[in-house]
């Protein structure tokens, strides 16, 4: 019979423990305690700071970045490349050779609209030859 009282009184031991500390936690804060205890902003603040992350942005800031990452990609999409041919000392920008080989096409065919340019560039001639179209053949000077 000791072993039954003495596992009962072990039981009342633990109930009796586990009660005082769910009566712990559920138990009023003092004003002392809040005290001393750090609200929950101050601490996702101060988590924030130890971090050295930035601030959470607003919506209006999202809606701004989001515009200008919207204009960047624009510009990065409509960018063309300086092109720059260099040889024996001498430098051609290409760009230039391409309005020329434009031009000189439209001198002599004045009501043919220019569909297709290829340009081969040869520096040691001092010329670029195109042909316009797929037919028309043409020379610039470099």
């Amino acid at each position: 019979m000791k072993g039954k009282k003495a596992k009962k009184i072990k039981a009342e031991k633990l109930d009796q423990a586990k009660l005082a500390m769910d009566t712990e936690e559920l138990a009023p804060v003092t004003e002392e305690a809040a005290a001393e205890t750090p609200a929950p902003e101050a601490a996702k603040k101060s988590e924030t700071a130890k971090k050295g992350g930035r601030p959470p942005m607003t919506a209006a800031e999202k809606a701004a970045a989001a515009k200008a990452r919207k204009e960047a990609k624009a510009l990065e999409a409509s960018m063309v490349p300086t092109l720059k041919l260099q040889f024996a000392g001498s430098e051609v920008d290409l760009a230039a050779v391409t309005e020329a080989a434009k031009a000189d096409f439209k001198s002599a065919h004045k009501r043919t609209p220019l569909t297709e340019l290829t340009i081969y560039v040869k520096p040691e001639d001092g010329k670029a030859y195109y042909v316009a179209n797929g037919f028309t053949e043409g020379i610039v000077e470099l």
